[in-house]
């Protein structure tokens, strides 16, 4: 947190892979340094991901904190074309956003939404 204190850093953007703890932590060190505004999470190879209450859990120490978040929950990333593939948008941490097990996404679409 210190880091973020001293670059007054307002909005983060963080790739989470499939873990994740890293949310939790995401959101302690928001807490700690009290300037971040805005958390844009990135979670790939959502498909791996079945525990619905950890899913809940890492969104209750997003929701504990003042900033604004947005998670984006993907498959297993490949370097298809943008547009290739239908998504649709669900509450992170429920059944319906639950991706099936064969679920793929292109790196670059990823990354626009997320931005």
């Amino acid at each position: 947190s210190k880091q973020l204190d001293e670059s007054n850093v307002k909005s983060w953007v963080v790739n989470a892979g499939n873990d994740l703890s890293i949310i939790t932590k995401v959101a302690a060190l928001v807490q700690e340094s009290g300037c971040v505004e805005n958390v844009s999470i990135l979670i790939t190879d959502a498909q791996k991901m079945t525990d619905m209450n950890e899913s809940q859990d890492a969104l209750k120490a997003l929701e504990s904190t003042s900033c604004k978040y947005t998670i984006v929950a993907v498959g297993e990333i490949t370097e298809a074309p943008e547009g290739q593939l239908p998504y649709s948008i669900q509450e992170f941490g429920t059944e319906a956003a639950a991706l099936n097990s064969t679920a793929t996404y292109s790196r670059a679409e990823s990354l626009r939404v997320l931005a």
